[in-house]
């Protein structure tokens, strides 16, 4: 069954990019994939801004990144492809297919207008009986030597 972790970040979008990329690195080393799930073109495009930055000062194989039918992809598509490890959910819907991971991570920071989404996220969760995590998070260490997003 899907594990569920909440991460509750005290911070804004920069913060919350951070983690991600902190998210992604401990999920290389349990050799996961991740496809990381975003609703727009502008949160697509700060991920990506964000993950090559930091490909370029991590030990992340970079030739995985953001290719499609690689480890890690960011992806506005309602189907998962052949990922099946981690997914980063940036978006106000559950997926369908979200019980093929093994691993679903949100993260509600400040300023992220969809606190109340997140909430219906974890109860919709609970109530179907996923392992569930919660971690409040109050800084990233890595935001102060990550790449800023443009």
């Amino acid at each position: 069954m899907t594990t569920v972790e909440f991460y509750r970040l005290a911070g804004g979008l920069e913060q919350a990019l951070a983690l991600t990329c902190n998210i992604i690195e401990e999920a290389f080393q349990a050799r996961l994939d991740v496809l990381v799930r975003v609703s727009d073109d502008h949160s697509h495009e700060a991920i990506e801004r964000y993950l090559t930055g930091f490909c370029d000062l991590a030990l992340l194989p970079c030739s995985c990144l953001l290719e499609a039918g690689r480890q890690i992809t960011v992806s506005r598509a309602d189907d998962p492809g052949h990922h099946h490890g981690l997914l980063i959910n940036f978006c106000s819907s559950i997926p369908g297919w979200h019980g093929r991971f093994e691993k679903l991570a949100e993260i509600i920071y400040d300023g992220d207008s969809s606190l109340e989404v997140r909430r219906n996220h974890f109860r919709f969760f609970r109530d179907r009986g996923y392992p569930l995590r919660f971690q409040h998070i109050d800084a990233v260490a890595r935001s102060l030597t990550r790449p800023q997003p443009a």
